[in-house]
């Protein structure tokens, strides 16, 4: 029997269990005025033992520390944990431990904790050791009475550095992942799967950028349906199947902005499965794609109006060989007009009138698709607008409030004066059919410098410096399903009879020809704006030369040879030239008028030859050759169209002094040119 402190009890340990002797040994201490307890020994001894176990072999750190914070006890896990074995610990402060600069407030700290008592929560704390290394340690603390020692601290350290690294990774990795999602240029969404319907679980913040709908709004079971478009959604509808195979599913449709109109994009989706393989969520994502779709539809109509061109250019040219056929006759037959009746005579002008009305529609396809030979120079469009403001005020009438606004300081552009004016006039003819009860025209020009982002919404614009024409009218406006047609030869919304077609066409082709492009906006009820952009030339703009007087056509007796594959075009440009005194030697192709050529090289003094011939000889090609043998030989070019004209040889008809003939032309015409060509000096050659 052993006390351990005055009035504390008195624990007493029996050999066995004995009722009748404990009852006696408790009388015997009472009346000592003693409490005591009773212990059974073997109890006891298991009682350690299992402490003993759980002390020795736990995976936390533990340690009993004094009321001033020197260790009595630590376990091995605690001499692993801070790398220190038990004989260096016992007997020694707990900051012995710890780096030299936070032993004071851990010290200041416990003897707070030990004075309030208690069990105090678990504290995560990260804390640098005696060696410098850094733990991140879950620490949990308890006061417990023991023996004669009194109240003590026990302390239960368990090492989570790497859960704390695990979690700061995956904070770090969900902020990523939370900027990411808000820089993204793309509406990332979840949908689960519930009956063999997707139902929208979750959807990133950029949808309200995209489509002004909050992700809440979003998540709603029916606003997908409600938004998609209804010729889209019985794509999607059908996609489940497909889906739950594994299938990675990309779509395009429309879906409607939160303000009415709809945007295109482009939604990717894929299945998720969960450990076991069994379908979780369907994962997708958003990329709006209503610019694109915009682009490749402006891809189409110009790939479209190219290919309308190369037609258009093709029957203009034959059509040229049989006009200048028609007219030339004509022509021909009313240089000797005595010999017909007025009945006749009268026959024959209309048939020339006829055919020159043939050639100006044939022109204006020609320049559709940009094979109209250009006679471009430095030109100010102030210049060509003022000139024909009466002219223009006169055809739209006084019913329509025509403004001009001047760009100052407007740099020049190279162009073909006669061109621009057909552009300006189509357009204001164009503006004032829009407004048939009248209202306001205005007509401006300004500089504009275009960067890169400014050409984005269209594929055929560029950087750099250019001019702007811009024609606007308050009239009826054009309907969206039409906008895309305006352009299109022969496509017009006007009554039958009064429009070709081909005014807007023109326009598209002259600018097209001049390096530039043509933007259309219009609204039903609220005008139209079309603007042209021209690229700029540096300093000013110059002004016109003046026109040249005309005289009357004049003849000579020189020796041309004519190179023409087409008969008829061959016979009656003879016919006018000889008619007028000229000695007129005619080949087919190149190789014949070769061998004319070889015959006499010294006789011919003008060539007059087609641009494009068969038998592998261009016009081009022959006349180099025959300037080489013979430098002070004339040239003149015909054809019906000529894209080679418009790019390298324009430099050689200027360095080489030869000219061009649009066929089909008039027969006063095709004397001036030749008398001309004949007359003017050659250019020195370099």
């Amino acid at each position: 029997m052993k006390q351990d402190l005055a009035g504390a009890p008195v624990r007493i340990t029996l050999p066995q269990e004995d009722p009748g002797l404990r009852q006696r040994v408790r009388d015997a201490v009472a009346s000592a005025g003693v409490a005591c307890e009773f212990v059974a020994e073997q109890e006891l001894r298991e009682s350690e033992e299992r402490l003993r176990l759980v002390w020795d072999n736990s995976l936390d750190g533990m340690r009993l520390t004094d009321p001033r914070g020197r260790i009595i006890a630590v376990n091995p896990a605690y001499c692993r944990l801070f790398k220190l074995p038990q004989e260096r610990l016992l007997g020694e402060l707990f900051t012995a431990t710890y780096a030299p600069e936070t032993a004071e407030s851990l010290l200041e700290a416990y003897h707070r904790r030990f004075e309030s008592g208690g069990v105090h929560p678990p504290l995560t704390t990260r804390v640098t050791l005696w060696n410098g290394t850094l733990l991140d340690l879950d620490i949990s603390t308890c006061f417990i009475e023991v023996g004669v020692r009194g109240k003590m601290a026990l302390t239960i350290f368990r090492d989570v550095s790497e859960r704390c690294r695990t979690e700061a990774a995956l904070q770090a990795a969900q902020q990523r992942l939370q900027y990411l999602l808000a820089q993204s240029p793309a509406v990332i969404y979840s949908l689960r799967i519930e009956q063999n319907t997707l139902v929208p679980d979750w959807v990133s913040n950029y949808v309200q950028h995209l489509l002004g709908f909050t992700p809440e709004e979003c998540c709603q079971r029916d606003w997908w349906v409600q938004q998609i478009h209804a010729d889209d959604r019985a794509v999607l509808e059908r996609s489940l199947p497909e889906l739950l195979r594994g299938r990675q599913l990309v779509f395009a449709y429309r879906i409607r902005h939160k303000q009415g109109e709809y945007r295109w994009v482009r939604d990717e989706r894929r299945l998720v499965c969960d450990e076991l393989g069994e379908p979780r969520e369907v994962l997708g994502s958003w990329v709006d794609i209503t610019e694109r779709k915009a682009l490749e539809e402006l891809l189409r109509h110009s790939q479209k109006m190219e290919a309308v061109g190369l037609l258009a250019g093709g029957v203009a040219h034959d059509f040229n060989n049989l006009l200048l056929v028609m007219r030339g006759n004509a022509e021909l037959m009313l240089m000797d007009a005595d010999q017909y009746s007025v009945e006749a005579r009268e026959c024959l002008r209309q048939i020339t009138a006829a055919a020159e009305r043939a050639a100006n529609l044939t022109r204006q396809l020609l320049v559709f698709s940009r094979k109209q030979v250009l006679q471009s120079k430095p030109l100010s469009l102030n210049e060509v607008i003022a000139n024909l403001t009466k002219m223009l005020k006169r055809i739209i009438g006084e019913h329509i409030d025509l403004q001009c606004r001047y760009g100052a300081g407007l740099p020049a552009v190279q162009a073909d004066a006669g061109m621009m004016e057909q552009v300006l006039l189509n357009l204001v003819v164009n503006a004032r059919d829009a407004m048939p009860r009248g209202g306001k025209m205005e007509i401006s020009t300004d500089q504009v410098f275009l960067n890169e982002a400014a050409i984005r919404t269209n594929p055929e614009a560029r950087a750099g410096q250019f001019v702007r024409l811009t024609v606007r009218d308050s009239g009826t406006g054009i309907a969206p399903q039409i906008l895309s047609h305006v352009f299109e030869p022969f496509f017009t919304t006007k009554e039958h009879g009064k429009g070709t077609g081909l005014g807007l066409a023109t326009v598209y082709g002259i600018v097209k020809q001049h390096e530039g492009w043509i933007e259309v906006n219009s609204q039903l009820g609220q005008g139209t704006v079309f603007t042209i952009f021209l690229p700029a030339l540096s300093g000013a703009a110059l002004a016109e030369a003046a026109a040249r007087p005309e005289t009357p056509p004049l003849g000579g007796t020189e020796p041309i040879l004519l190179v023409e594959d087409e008969s008829a075009v061959r016979l009656v440009t003879r016919r006018v030239l000889e008619s007028f005194g000229y000695k007129v030697e005619e080949a087919a192709h190149a190789h014949e008028a070769l061998e004319l050529w070889g015959a006499r090289p010294e006789y011919f003094r003008l060539l007059l030859t087609d641009m494009v011939m068969p038998q592998g000889i261009t016009g081009r090609e022959l006349a180099e050759r025959l300037r080489r043998e013979n430098p002070q030989l004339r040239i003149i070019f015909m054809s019906g169209y000529s894209a080679e004209v418009a790019g390298r040889d324009t430099e050689f008809f200027r360095r080489h002094g030869c000219y061009f003939i649009q066929k089909p032309c008039s027969s006063r015409l095709l004397l001036d040119t030749v008398r001309t060509c004949l007359d003017e000096p050659l250019p020195a050659q370099p």
